[in-house]
């Protein structure tokens, strides 16, 4: 019984852990048809406010979720939501590098993010996008995309 009791305490810290790690992903996991004609614009990295300049990294969705946008480089591609996990497995994408090695870096863990599967979040106005990895927080902007 004092086994028992010492391995439990020492997996409560875990448990634990395990839990603070899922507090932190925002929303819940909506309909399609939530995503569906939005745009977003990303306000945040893994907690940390997003700051590139004039040109905000976006994501948008459209009939047959469709995934366009960007962060250096333009992406498209059709996308699986199933579960509230969004797959690109197929995601086209311009090949230009971009100016600061923080946006690259970003712009490849997002496509790997895309083609694994993110889990997708959705509270009023706030897109969550994670993996475990990095969480990506975007806020919807109404504002038609350039194109």
């Amino acid at each position: 019984m004092k086994k028992l009791l010492i391995l439990l305490l020492l997996a409560l810290p875990l448990l634990t852990a395990c839990g603070a790690s899922k507090s932190a992903f925002k929303g819940a996991a909506p309909a399609d048809s939530d995503l569906l004609a939005r745009r977003f614009v990303l306000q945040s990295v893994n907690g940390e406010a997003f700051n590139a300049g004039e040109r905000r990294p976006e994501i948008e969705f459209s009939e047959g979720m469709r995934v366009t946008g960007q962060v250096c480089n333009r992406f498209i591609g059709n996308g699986a939501y199933e579960k509230g996990v969004l797959t690109v497995p197929n995601m086209a994408m311009t090949m230009m590098l971009c100016v600061d090695d923080k946006l690259n870096q970003l712009e490849r863990d997002f496509a790997a993010m895309l083609r694994e599967g993110a889990r997708v979040g959705l509270q009023k106005n706030i897109l969550t996008l994670s993996d475990g990895k990095i969480t990506l927080v975007y806020v919807r902007s109404d504002v038609p995309a350039e194109r």
